[in-house]
C-alpha cells in the first residue's frame, strides 16, 4: 500500500512538471545562469556536455522514447553558456577600458541611451567610436557611462557627439554586504566612465532615428507638454511616471513618502499597469464586437479582442520608454492573451514560466535585475497563492456577497504581492512599511483603477479632441491630489516604515519555502486530485517545514553568538573611497563607529545610505552604542547624517567644533530630533572602558577649564582615539598634521604607542611625521583612501616612510574593506 502511495506520488510530481514543461526547463536555467556567473570559464568542458546531451536528446527523438533529464540538463548548460560573453575579462585591445588613465582625452562615439538629469547632472551610454583628434586619432570599442555636469545640449538617442574628459574603469566600494555596481555595469556592456562639463560635449551630428521611434519620441513631448499645460505639481508628477515612463521627473520627497507608505511600486510601470490596460482594451474590444453577430456565431469575440487588445498593451509599452520591467509585463500579459485564440487552458504558472524562460534566453543578466525579481516574486506569490485559497461564489450569491468576495480577492492579491516580494525588498532595500497592506487599498484603486484608464484616455482623445483630453487629465489631477495627500499623512506616520537588516541568501530562500509549506498546509480550496489531501504529500509539507524551522533557528542561533557573544574584538575600516568610517565591534555586542565618510554633495552620493548602512546592515547591527565624529569635514562626516536618521544611535561624540555647511547643520538637527545623547567635548571622558576595551581621548588637549585647545585648522582639531584590548591596541588619528602629531608625542610619548595605525589624514605628505611614526612604532598600517584620487594621496614620501618602519600597509583603494580581529595577544587581517 505505501508503495503505491509512494509511486503514485511520484507519478503525479512527474505529470505536474511536465504538464508545466516551462517551470523545469526554468528552474534548470536559472541554476545554469547562477553556476556561470558564480564560476566563469569553464566554456569548452560545459559545450562539449551541452554538445552530448542535445545528441541524447536527438536519440531519444529518433528511437520515441520520452527524455526528461536530458532537457533539463541541457538547459543547464546553455544557462552556464549564456551568461558567460557578460563575464569576460579579456577585453579587445581596442576597446577604451585600455585608455583609462589620469589624462584628458577626446572621445567621440554615438549616444545610445536618452540622457537622464538628475540633481544638476545628466548621464547617458555612449557607444565609442574614436579617441584623440587629427594624427593621432585612433578607432576604439565598447561603451562609456558618461557624466555630464551644467547644462547640455538637446541630445537625444543615436546624436554623435564629441567631449573631453578622463577615462576610469568601473569600480566598486568594496565592502562586504555592498551593491556589486561594476558587474551591474558590466551586464549593460559598460565598463569604464567618463566625467565631462557641458561646455566640454559637443554634438557632431543628429542621429538618424527609426521612423516609429521618432513618432514614438515626438508624440511623448506632446503629451508631456499637454500635461504641463493642464496641470502643474505632484500630481503632473505622479501622472508622468504613470502614462510616460519618467520616474525621474517624481521628486525624492513624494518617492520618499511612496517608499514609507509601501506602494512605490505603482510609480514603475510593471504587470500592475499593463494587466489594468489589457483588461481596460480586452472588456472595451469584447462590448463592441459582441455586436456582430457573425463572430458571435462563431464563437470569434474573445478571441477576436485578446488579439486586439495586444495594440494598446504595445503602443503603452512603447510611449512608457519599454524598460525591462515593462518588458517582462507585456510579454507576459501578450502570452496569457495568445491563450484565447490558442485555445489552450489558461494555466498561469506555466505562462509566467515561459515568459522568464524567454526573457532570460534573449538576455540572461534580466536574471539579477532587480526588477526582474521583484515582477515575477510577485506574480508567482499571487498565482500560487489565490491557488490555495477557496474563492469559488456562494450557492445563493447577492450583492453584499459579492462584493465582500471581490474586496477579498482585492486584498489578497496585495497580500500575497506584499509577502511574496518582502524578502527581495529587505534584501535590496531594508525597508517594510507596516501600512503597505492599508495604503494599497487606498492606492491601487484610485491610482491603478481610475487615474491610469482615465489618463490613457486622455492619450487617445488628444488627437481629436484636446479639451476632452485636458477635462480627462484634470480629472486625474482630483483623484491624484487627495490620494498624494493621503499618502504623505500615512506615510508620516512614525510607525509607517522601519528599516531591518538585511537577509542573508539561505534565510530567504527559507522564507520562501516555509511560505510555500504554510499555503500548502492550511490552504482550504478543494483538492482537483484526491492524492493533494494524502497523508504522505501531508507528512513531506510537514517534514520540510521542521527542516526549514530547524534551519533558521540554527542561523538565528549563529547570528546572536556573533552580534552578542563573541569574546574578540573586531575592527572594520570601510571602503569609503576619499574619507574615513571604522566599525568596531566589541565584545559581546557594543558597536563603535568612527566617522562615516561622505562626499561633498549627499544629493549627488549619500556615502551613509549607499555604503555604511549596507555594510552594519548585512552585519545584522541595527543599533549604534557610539558614535565618534573627527571633525567636521565632509570626507568623515556627511555619511553619518544617514547612520543618524535610520540606525538607533545612542551616543554621538565629537569636538565643539562648529562649521557652515549645510550638511553640518543637518546633522547637528536630525540629532536633536532623533534625541541622541550628544555630550559636549568637555563631558566627554579622557578614558573609559566598555567591557575589557579602553577608549581614551588622546587629542585635541584640554585645557585648566576643560575645553580644548583650540586650533585654526579642522584637520588639526581632530579627535584622535586609542582603542586597547589587552595588549593589543588600534590609533585613529583622523586628519590631523604634523603640528597636532608633534603635539601628540609632546604630551603622550609612548603613551601613543600602537600595533595598528590608521594612516592620519589618508597618507598625506602633511601627516606622518617621522617622529611620530617612530613613536607610535605600529605593526600594522592601514591607508584609507579614494582609488587615483585627485589630492594624490597616500603621497610617495609617506609610502616610503611606512616602508622604512617595516610594517604592512593596507589601503582601501586597493585592498577594500580592511577587517581586523584579536583576542587581544594577536591580531588576524584579511
Amino acid at each position: 500500500m505505501k508503495l503505491t502511495r509512494i509511486l503514485s506520488f511520484t507519478s503525479f510530481a512527474e505529470s505536474t512538471a511536465w504538464n508545466r514543461p516551462a517551470i523545469p526547463l526554468l528552474i534548470s536555467l536559472i541554476f545554469g545562469i547562477l553556476i556561470g556567473n558564480a564560476r566563469p570559464g569553464s566554456i569548452v568542458v560545459i559545450s562539449i556536455a551541452a554538445i552530448l546531451t542535445m545528441c541524447s536528446i536527438l536519440l531519444s527523438i529518433i528511437r520515441k522514447r520520452p527524455a526528461i533529464v536530458s532537457p533539463v540538463l541541457l538547459f543547464l548548460f546553455l544557462g552556464y553558456l549564456s551568461i558567460q560573453p557578460w563575464k569576460e575579462t579579456n577585453l579587445p585591445s581596442s576597446h577604451v577600458i585600455h585608455h583609462a588613465d589620469e589624462k584628458k582625452k577626446i572621445i567621440a562615439g554615438i549616444v545610445l541611451t536618452a540622457p537622464v538629469s538628475e540633481n544638476h547632472r545628466s548621464r547617458f551610454t555612449l557607444e565609442t567610436k574614436t579617441i584623440g583628434h587629427g594624427k593621432n586619432q585612433s578607432h576604439i570599442t565598447g561603451k562609456l557611462r558618461v557624466t555630464v555636469s551644467g547644462e547640455i545640449p538637446d541630445l537625444r538617442a543615436g546624436d554623435a557627439v564629441a567631449l573631453k574628459g578622463k577615462i576610469r574603469p568601473i569600480r566598486n566600494f568594496n565592502n562586504p554586504g555592498g551593491f556589486d555596481y561594476r558587474s551591474h555595469m558590466a551586464f549593460s556592456g559598460v565598463h569604464a566612465g567618463i566625467y565631462t562639463r557641458g561646455d566640454q560635449l559637443q554634438i557632431l551630428e543628429h542621429g538618424q532615428i527609426i521612423k516609429p521611434f521618432l513618432i514614438i519620441e515626438s508624440l511623448q513631448k506632446t503629451i508631456s507638454n499637454h500635461m504641463d499645460r493642464s496641470i502643474s505639481g505632484e500630481p503632473q508628477q505622479i501622472l508622468k511616471a504613470l502614462l510616460l515612463g519618467d520616474r525621474f521627473a517624481v521628486s525624492d520627497d513624494l518617492r520618499e513618502s511612496f517608499n514609507r507608505s509601501g506602494v512605490a511600486h505603482i510609480l514603475a510601470i510593471s504587470g500592475l499597469h499593463i494587466g489594468i490596460i489589457a483588461s481596460a482594451a480586452f472588456f472595451l474590444f469584447t462590448g463592441i464586437l459582441s455586436r456582430f453577430s457573425f463572430l458571435l456565431w462563431k464563437a470569434r469575440v474573445q478571441k477576436t479582442a485578446a488579439l486586439l487588445s495586444i495594440l494598446p498593451i504595445l503602443f503603452y509599452g512603447l510611449l512608457a520608454g519599454m524598460s525591462p520591467s515593462t518588458q517582462r509585463a507585456v510579454i507576459m500579459v501578450i502570452l496569457f492573451l495568445m491563450t484565447f485564440p490558442m485555445e489552450k487552458e489558461h494555466e498561469l504558472i506555466n505562462t509566467i514560466s515561459l515568459a522568464a524562460l524567454l526573457i532570460l534566453v534573449c538576455f540572461p543578466p534580466a536574471l539579477f535585475s532587480i526588477s526582474f525579481q521583484l515582477s515575477f516574486s510577485a506574480v508567482l506569490s499571487i498565482v500560487y497563492g489565490l491557488s490555495k485559497i477557496d474563492l469559488s461564489p456562494a450557492d445563493r450569491p447577492n450583492r453584499w456577497k459579492a462584493f465582500r468576495r471581490k474586496f477579498l480577492l482585492f486584498f489578497l492579491v496585495s497580500f500575497f504581492a506584499t509577502v511574496g516580494t518582502m524578502p527581495i525588498v529587505l534584501y535590496y532595500f531594508n525597508q517594510i512599511s507596516l501600512i503597505g497592506l492599508f495604503s494599497n487599498l487606498i492606492a491601487i484603486p484610485a491610482i491603478g483603477f481610475i487615474v491610469l484608464p482615465l489618463g490613457f484616455l486622455s492619450i487617445m482623445l488628444l488627437p481629436a479632441s484636446p479639451v476632452l483630453s485636458s477635462l480627462c487629465i484634470q480629472g486625474c489631477d482630483f483623484v491624484l491630489s487627495l490620494t498624494i495627500d493621503i499618502i504623505h499623512f500615512l506615510a508620516d506616520l512614525p510607525f509607517a516604515a522601519i528599516k531591518t537588516i538585511t537577509p542573508s541568501i539561505l534565510e530567504i530562500c527559507c522564507i520562501y519555502i516555509l511560505y510555500g509549506c504554510l499555503l500548502n498546509l492550511i490552504g482550504r480550496k478543494p483538492a482537483q486530485e484526491n492524492l493533494q489531501d494524502s497523508p504522505l504529500r501531508k507528512k513531506t509539507v510537514q517534514l520540510i517545514t521542521g527542516i526549514t524551522i530547524v534551519i533558521l533557528t540554527a542561523d538565528v542561533l549563529y547570528w546572536v553568538h556573533t552580534r552578542f557573544l563573541h569574546d574578540d574584538l573586531r575592527v572594520h575600516i570601510l571602503d569609503v573611497g576619499q574619507g574615513n568610517a571604522a566599525l568596531l565591534e566589541i565584545p559581546n555586542g557594543h558597536t563603535m563607529l568612527i566617522d562615516g565618510g561622505g562626499f561633498a554633495n549627499n544629493a549627488i552620493f549619500d556615502m551613509g545610505e549607499r555604503v555604511v548602512a549596507p555594510f552594519l546592515w548585512n552585519k545584522k547591527i541595527g543599533t549604534i552604542d557610539t558614535v565618534f565624529l573627527s571633525h567636521p569635514n565632509s570626507d568623515h562626516m556627511n555619511g553619518l547624517i544617514f547612520i543618524a536618521r535610520y540606525f538607533h544611535v545612542k551616543t554621538f561624540c565629537s569636538t565643539d567644533d562648529q562649521a557652515s555647511s549645510q550638511s553640518f547643520l543637518e546633522l547637528q538637527q536630525t540629532i536633536s530630533e532623533k534625541g541622541i545623547h550628544h555630550p559636549s567635548f568637555q563631558e566627554l571622558p579622557a578614558i573609559q572602558e566598555i567591557n575589557g576595551v579602553t577608549i581614551q581621548i588622546l587629542y585635541p588637549e584640554r585645557s585648566l577649564d576643560g575645553s580644548k585647545d583650540q586650533q585654526t585648522d579642522l584637520n588639526n582639531n581632530s579627535l584622535v582615539l586609542k582603542i586597547t584590548f589587552k595588549d593589543r591596541s588600534f590609533l585613529f588619528p583622523g586628519d590631523v598634521m604634523a603640528t597636532g602629531e608633534k603635539e601628540l608625542v609632546a604630551n603622550h610619548g609612548r603613551g601613543i604607542q600602537s600595533t595598528v595605525l590608521v594612516a592620519p589624514h589618508h597618507g598625506s605628505k602633511t601627516s606622518s611625521s617621522t617622529s611620530f611614526l617612530n613613536t607610535v612604532d605600529p605593526e600594522y598600517i592601514v591607508i584609507s583612501c579614494g582609488w587615483k584620487n585627485r589630492f594624490g594621496m597616500p603621497h610617495q614620501t609617506v609610502l616610503n616612510r611606512y616602508a622604512d618602519l617595516g610594517c604592512r600597509v593596507y589601503r582601501t583603494d586597493e585592498d577594500g574593506c580592511v577587517s581586523m580581529t584579536t583576542d587581544g595577544t594577536t591580531i588576524n587581517s584579511n
